[in-house]
């Protein structure tokens, strides 16, 4: 399955203050966002913070990496929040902080609404000092959005603005829920304009604007609009500003909002030019600006009841959590249009993650699903109960999930449960080489889609169905497969259990479509080579027999091995819980335990694990080689699999070892070269004998093993070598640095001399000590290509140990009083590297020596398959030419020209087209 999203269990991020009472609802808390924002022309940008109202208490601002209360402004116990308070942090040139905190509330009894302002100036030497103030709201309904908005700069006034750097920028926007619109003053909160409902709804009649709710408002920048919702339209936007939309030069604030009237909904844009020039109440409606305005559907299965919006402009989409569906919408030049469904029973709140992923919440757990191919991307089980403080476990355990924010950078979601801000971290998926790659691809979906709900058409059914759809591909999900799958891995998890081994292999080699065929003598013993594992052809057809259900290999990999890690530090071992099991045996045999395989298998071990991939290649063909010593079963794994580059050479690694090619890391004394020779130079011709005849003697031994064919080793040596010729010298030499120890390194090199040796490479071909002709007849010739691959390989180890690794060893061997191993080493592969270019050059040079023979005899053979035909016979000069002459007419000495007329050729003129006529490589005497 590929890699996909991750939901760490959620934790209590801080625990808040119980909220009071209202009059008729229970008091709550509301959340909002900060912003933070710099003298210029940049815009302002979201910090990671929290601005929290919480009824008949205070307003909070938290700071979401650090989970710490930043600070709080108390508020009566009286008042209530009408919606999410706003906070803005300016921070001027001379290193001065301003924080802006606004709030807009209600009392309880009497429906007093105000807004207030709470002011904290943090001077450069770190003095606090705060400050509140308050105005009376007049308006008939509560204020359901608060924001701020910069104030437009004309051109004009840029040369006044640019004198005071230092002072904010922008005013207060409050939305009132019947579709009003005030902008106070940012210090004295002092009203600028106020702009009715009646200004931009477009209704039937005047009801229709009065009875306007507006269900979300949101304030984006123009650009995002003009991208998202007009697909890079900028002239409407323009026409109306009188001047061209751009981020770097003017992107003003554009409103963004739903409202509904008599059960019809409308997406509005509007335009806010909030210029410092004052103006006249009349004409304050010119503040406002509509842009567009569309009917926004409502699905027919909607149901009723309390909606939740998401709006991202910047993609163009709206979502709507409505019942128990989630509904998306693309909004394509201004119209919104219904895209996507996506079933969530019992969802209390969901989150927009990127335009293939949503985060939703329901009482028992957060999923995150992929709207378009309808699947559940994650999901976690939601339980606070151990995290949250005693007092608020009694007040959190009716209180639904609030899902609030999303902190991309953090990849952090934030939600509230009754007094108890909780949040959820987010692993998005990641390649192999720990980066974040796509979202939303099909193969992340494949395997986990939600059910549909059953549809009352009835499809009409041919009569008769083909037969390639009339059996599933082994794995398919279906009612009655997974009811199956149920029982019988229950029923194997039972014998398990019980320790009864043979009742298990047989039900999992049935589901493997593999027959167990055991004879027994009739003594009862069952004989080593009776025990075999053949494909049951009668449990499938014989196009079928291949195809396994991959759900049986991963169950049957976490029951018969197990992935442990004790300590924490060391590698996690791979062991084997089984030994003896011949389903083991196959699963090794058939190419089933792969790396792939294995962590699907232990998907939730290896998450924790760092480069899981090269840790499980490198215990893979050591867990095969403790299972058969004889190494039988690591060959046929390494025909049966794709290994890479990792498995290969430990599987060589292997191989060495059992054959005694590895050297001991303690001998460093020893010849790199030999196999054991003294340090110690021989002092006399005896000594010298001795030493030889020792050196004869290992390679001969070495030599049997690598040359027999019969042998298991030099099989898989030559399947490994093979295999990793294709790898890529890149993950190669990787490989070779990451498992291979100096002295191990030398040792496959010196493998790698002797297969350049035995293939007769280095021998030259006038060389007169040549195997008699029986000897020669019972060789078999090495093939064309291994000398490419030898070089190639042997490349390979000398980069893995790099001009460094090769100071390092001539350092630890000067310590033994032997300074000419390495280069004595390096001398000798260099002789043999010459010999075998040298013997390639002679072949290239014989072969351009034969090429023309062989060619020119080809010629006449062809012919003379041919209807016979008569020739003119050959002169006797023409026969003493050299070879590969191609007998050809003489250029006649006279020429005919236009009119007819008959000319003498020039000798210039004949010995240019007797030149032509020569072909290449070709010797021929001109007679002019």
């Amino acid at each position: 399955m590929a890699s996909n999203f991750h939901i760490q269990k959620p934790y209590v991020l801080a625990t808040l203050p119980t909220p009071l009472q209202r009059s008729e609802t229970p008091g709550k808390c509301t959340v909002g966002v900060v912003f933070g924002q710099r003298p210029g022309p940049q815009k302002r940008t979201r910090r990671s913070e929290l601005a929290i109202g919480i009824d008949g208490d205070a307003a909070n601002l938290y700071d979401v990496p650090a989970s710490r209360l930043i600070t709080s402004y108390p508020i009566p116990p009286q008042y209530f929040f009408t919606c999410a308070p706003c906070s803005i942090r300016w921070k001027a040139n001379n290193d001065e902080i301003v924080r802006y905190t606004y709030a807009t509330t209600e009392e309880t009894q009497t429906s007093k609404r105000r807004v207030t302002l709470f002011k904290d100036v943090v001077e450069k030497a770190g003095v606090t000092t705060s400050t509140s103030s308050f105005v009376a709201l007049k308006a008939d309904s509560e204020v359901v959005y608060l924001t701020t908005t910069p104030i437009s700069t004309p051109t004009s006034a840029s040369a006044a603005i640019a004198a005071a750097p230092e002072q904010p920028t922008f005013d207060l926007l409050a939305v009132i829920e019947d579709g009003s619109i005030i902008c106070f003053d940012r210090e004295t909160l002092a009203e600028k304009w106020r702009v009715s409902s009646s200004a931009y709804l477009l209704g039937p009649s005047s009801t229709a604007k009065q009875d306007c709710i507006v269900e979300s408002a949101q304030t984006v920048p123009a650009t995002e609009v003009i991208e998202g919702f007009f697909q890079g339209k900028s002239d409407l936007l323009a026409s109306l500003f009188n001047q061209k939309v751009a981020k770097d030069s003017f992107d003003p604030d554009v409103l963004v909002l739903i409202t509904s009237s008599h059960g019809q909904r409308e997406l509005i844009v509007l335009a806010i030019h909030d210029s410092p020039a004052p103006q006249s109440l009349g004409s304050s409606q010119g503040r406002i600006f509509q842009v567009s305005t569309a009917i926004l559907p409502t699905p027919s299965e909607a149901a009723a009841g309390p909606v939740s919006y998401q709006v991202h402009v910047a993609s163009g989409s709206i979502q709507e959590l409505r019942g128990n569906n989630v509904y998306t919408y693309r909004v394509e030049d201004g119209a919104p249009r219904l895209s996507y469904t996506l079933p969530v029973p019992n969802a209390s709140s969901f989150l927009r993650l990127s335009d293939t992923s949503v985060l939703t919440a329901t009482p028992s757990s957060l999923s995150i699903y992929n709207p378009g191919y309808r699947s559940v991307q994650a999901s976690t089980p939601l339980d606070l109960s151990s995290d949250a403080a005693p007092a608020a476990k009694t007040d959190d355990s009716s209180a639904p999930y609030q899902l609030i924010t999303y902190f991309p950078r953090l990849e952090v979601a934030l939600g509230i449960c009754g007094s108890s801000l909780f949040a959820a971290q987010l692993e998005a998926p990641k390649s192999r080489k720990r980066k974040r790659r796509t979202e939303g691809l099909l193969i992340d979906s494949i395997g986990r889609g939600l059910s549909h709900a059953t549809d009352e058409h009835k499809w009409a059914v041919p009569d008769q169905t083909p037969d390639i759809f009339a059996s599933y591909v082994p794995g398919s999900l279906s009612e009655t497969y997974w009811r199956n799958w149920t029982e019988d891995t229950a029923k194997a998890d039972e014998f398990l259990k019980a320790k009864d081994i043979p009742a298990f292999e047989e039900l999992i080699t049935s589901k493997l479509g593999v027959n167990i065929s055991t004879t027994k003598p009739a003594n009862g013993v069952p004989e080593p080579e009776a025990d075999a594992m053949d494909v049951d052809d009668t449990a499938a057809p014989a196009e079928a027999s291949s195809q396994v259900d991959r759900r049986w290999v991963l169950f049957a990999i976490t029951r018969l091995f197990a992935l442990e890690n004790t300590d924490g530090l060391s590698k996690p071992k791979l062991s084997c819980q089984l030994p003896g099991s011949l389903v083991a045996d196959y699963l090794i045999s058939a190419g089933y335990l792969s790396v792939s395989n294995v962590k699907s298998a232990f998907s939730a071990e290896a998450r924790e694990i760092h480069e899981v991939d090269a840790v499980l290649a490198e215990q893979i063909p050591e867990l095969i080689a403790s299972l058969d010593p004889t190494l039988e079963l690591l060959v046929e794994y390494l025909s049966s699999t794709k290994p890479g580059a990792i498995e290969l050479l430990a599987s060589i690694r292997l191989i060495m070892r059992s054959l005694d090619l590895v050297q001991d890391p303690t001998k460093l004394s020893q010849k790199l070269i030999g196999f054991g020779e003294p340090t110690e130079a021989p002092t006399d011709s005896t000594a010298d004998d001795e030493a030889l005849g020792k050196l004869e003697a290992d390679l001969e031994v070495t030599e049997y093993h690598l040359l027999d064919d019969s042998s298991t080793r030099a099989r898989g040596l030559t399947v490994a070598f093979d295999l990793l010729g294709s790898c890529s010298p890149v993950s190669t030499v990787q490989a070779i640095r990451r498992l291979f120890r100096p002295e191990e390194t030398l040792s496959l090199i010196h493998v790698l001399r002797v297969e350049l040796v035995k293939g007769g490479w280095t021998a030259r071909y006038l060389d007169t000590s040549l195997p008699g002709e029986g000897e020669a007849e019972q060789e078999e010739p090495p093939p064309d290509g291994s000398i490419r691959l030898i070089a190639d390989l042997l490349c390979r180890c000398i980069d893995s140990v790099g001009s460094g690794g090769w100071m390092i060893n001539d350092a630890l061997l000067a310590r033994t009083g032997d300074h000419l191993d390495s280069a004595d080493f390096l001398a000798g592969l260099k002789l043999e590297v010459s010999a075998a270019l040298e013997g390639i050059q002679e072949a290239v040079y014989l072969r351009g020596l034969l090429t023309e023979t062989v060619k020119y005899a080809g010629t006449p053979a062809t012919l003379l398959r041919r209807k016979p035909q008569t020739f003119a016979a050959d002169s006797q000069e023409t026969r003493m030419l050299p070879l590969g002459l191609g007998s050809k007419q003489r250029v006649s000495a006279t020429k005919v020209i236009g009119g007819g007329e008959i000319v003498t050729r020039s000798k210039r003129e004949i010995g240019h087209l007797v030149s032509q006529r020569v072909g290449a490589y070709s010797l021929e005497r001109i007679v002019v």
